[in-house]
């Protein structure tokens, strides 16, 4: 059995303008060395612009300490991948699709995740965050117009229109960077947001968990189980994790931070780990050791401002919010993600600078959504008032009989793409795809075949905008549209390809042509469609692929106010209600209430609900099988009572 993390550490970085008294000068500085600095820090420089990444010190992690993030969701090892770090991620880390809630010995529901040869990646990798992170540093070493600055803190900063200037402490002395721009993502205690902004992070919400990392010999199952209740925990939930090369996680909510710290104890850890398990060991030895314990708890936060001046905040130096899902590290990288081509195509002087006005826009709506979504989870989790713990209790109580009520159960929202609902940088069409992503959501990946090699779509985005059209080729005017779209194209900064079954086409337009041999992108696409892609995979217009509708013209237009965040035709859609938001208004209205209203306003919500449902059967069958569940349930309780223990008061 493994005993001990390796985190590696580097050379402290003093630079030559220490000594000399001279700026130093680049395109982009990124202040932070951890997960979403690096993947900036490369990306930009992949993107062919001179980079600084400053961190004031020298190793990955939390100064060395703990696995932290570790999960990672399918997009941002897209991401991974275009970065070109996937390596060991698919070597050292776990796959998991299946996953099991439960609730003490009971399991409430099972589920399983998109997965199969459509995609590339799966739906998670679990690894822990440093060794992406040391992945990060090999590719940033690697790129000449990088460079990585250990032991290089940020201790001033002023800007004016030409540039931002940053003043760095190091271990002989300090020094001035001067960048166009500066990306901050040093952190939920960022210094650059204290000396910029007067946003601080709201105080804790008091609610106290402990992280577990353990090394354990096992063949367990490399499947996710959460308890929603589990008794071997004072009835709080718990979270059970694989890592990968024999470790593991258990995350537990413990309650007061108090309680915390003292079951932070390496021994006390152990013997938590060893009583949650064992009824699930199945004649397993549960053989483990301690790799790392610490207690945590969480906040939520969005800065007022992820803009200022030329400096922009990604990652938890914007945004903080429960970890339930996986949405911290994971929406720190789509950050980066989303400004990184936007930085590159302004400074390049190829879109306007306008278009840096969109990274707010649509990524404070990605930190709000995520936060939302999050806090709901948590307020599943922990229940605020009587009234709601006994919403929850019903809740768990109905998904063991009824599979539509699995929804109910809130074990933590996985991570995805969020949609972009207003943007500037988003074209709105009067046409909506019958199926598939709209504007302002990420591509469905699919495989796509050219020159007899299967290949993924979605290895064709990253470095330009995407020219996707999912059509038959039918009459000369589609032809006619083919051949001015291909002459209109910007070739460093735009790819066509169209996706068809026609097979006598022009020697213009076949080097282009992508087969869809196994029918993935019929069953998720749109027939007779155009998408213009950005090179962060999302969607900026869609349209008919109908000379009479979109000239090739119009086409070019859409891309030319997308590409310079300049569109008058933006997307607004408010956010749709979903089933957690219902659970939290349900439990917020109980507030003030006394028993009897509650009540009341239960019998008074079910008859209301009803006149909005039209199939009166299906409310006459609920009634019914309800009644009868509860009937069994009171049957079986009452047959698990000895006489002897059976009670009477007067």
């Amino acid at each position: 059995m493994k005993n001990e993390l390796v985190i590696p550490s580097y050379d402290l970085m003093v630079p030559k303008a220490v000594k000399s008294g001279l700026p130093d000068r680049c395109d982009v500085a990124v202040v932070g060395g951890g997960i979403v600095g690096l993947s900036a820090g490369l990306e930009l420089a992949q993107r062919g612009l001179s980079v600084f990444i400053l961190d004031d010190d020298n190793t990955v992690g939390v100064c060395g300490l703990a696995t932290r993030g570790i999960c990672y969701s399918r997009y941002t090892l897209r991401i991974f991948d275009q970065l070109g770090v996937m390596g060991r991620l698919n070597s050292d880390g776990v796959t998991w699709r299946v996953g099991h809630v439960l609730r003490n010995h009971e399991t409430l529901y099972s589920f399983e995740l998109p997965s199969g040869e459509q995609y590339k990646h799966p739906p998670f990798i679990n690894v822990p965050q440093f060794i992406i992170e040391e992945e990060l540093v090999k590719g940033i070493y690697k790129e000449p117009s990088a460079s990585l600055r250990w032991g290089n803190k940020v201790i001033a900063v002023e800007q004016d229109q030409a540039s931002v200037r940053l003043t760095a402490e190091t271990a002989e002395g300090t020094y001035e960077v001067h960048a166009d721009y500066v990306i901050a993502c040093d952190g939920a205690h960022s210094d650059m947001r204290g000396l910029l902004t007067e946003s601080s992070p709201t105080p804790s919400h008091g609610d106290w968990w402990l992280i577990i990392d353990f090394w354990m010999s096992s063949d367990w199952p490399l499947e996710r189980l959460v308890w929603i209740e589990n008794e071997h925990n004072d009835g709080k939930a718990v979270w059970f994790h694989p890592l990968g090369e024999g470790l593991w996680r258990i995350d537990c909510q413990i309650g007061s931070e108090q309680q915390a710290r003292e079951m932070a104890k390496p021994e006390e850890a152990m013997n938590l780990v060893k009583a949650i398990l064992a009824p699930w060991a199945d004649g397993r030895e549960i053989d483990c050791e301690a790799a790392w314990v610490g207690p945590w708890c969480y906040r939520t936060f969005v800065t007022e401002k992820f803009r200022v001046g030329n400096v922009f905040f990604a990652g938890d130096a914007a945004h903080i919010k429960p970890p339930f899902g996986a949405r911290g590290g994971n929406s720190g990288v789509m950050d980066t993600n989303n400004l990184c081509w936007k930085l590159a195509d302004v400074i390049n002087g190829v879109a306007d600078s306008t278009l840096l006005d969109t990274y707010e826009m649509e990524r404070r709506q990605a930190a709000e959504d995520n936060v939302h979504v999050a806090g709901l989870s948590s307020r599943f989790l922990v229940p605020r008032t009587e009234m709601e713990s006994k919403l929850r209790q019903a809740a768990l109580t109905l998904s063991t009989s009824f599979p539509g009520a699995h929804s109910l159960v809130n074990s933590g929202r996985l991570s995805v793409a969020n949609q972009y609902r207003h943007s500037s940088g988003l074209t709105q069409s009067q046409w909506q795809p019958s199926q598939g992503p709209i504007v302002g959501e990420i591509l469905v990946d699919a495989r796509v075949t050219q020159g007899g090699v299967t290949e993924h779509l979605l290895e064709r985005i990253g470095q330009k905008w995407l020219l996707l059209i999912h059509a038959n080729v039918t009459t000369e005017l589609h032809l006619e549209m083919l051949s001015e779209l291909v002459s209109k194209l910007d070739q460093q900064r735009m790819a066509l390809w169209l996706i068809t079954d026609r097979s006598n086409l022009p020697a213009f337009i076949t080097e282009r042509v992508l087969l869809d041999n196994d029918g993935d992108i019929k069953a998720n696409y749109a027939e007779q469609a155009v998408y213009l892609v950005r090179p962060d995979g999302y969607v900026a217009w869609c349209g008919q692929f109908d000379p009479q509708v979109n000239s090739a013209a119009s086409v070019m237009a859409h891309f030319q106010a997308c590409s310079d965040g300049a569109s008058i035709d933006s997307v607004l859609v408010d956010r749709a209600p979903d089933l957690d938001d219902f659970y939290a208004a349900l439990g917020g209205a109980y507030v003030g209430m006394d028993e009897a209203e509650c009540e009341n306003f239960n019998m008074e919500l079910v008859l209301l609900l009803a006149t909005q449902i039209s199939d009166h059967k299906l409310l006459f069958d609920a009634v019914n099988k309800l009644r009868e569940t509860r009937a069994q349930s009171s049957e079986v309780a009452h047959k698990m009572i000895p006489p002897g223990n059976i009670h009477h008061v007067a």
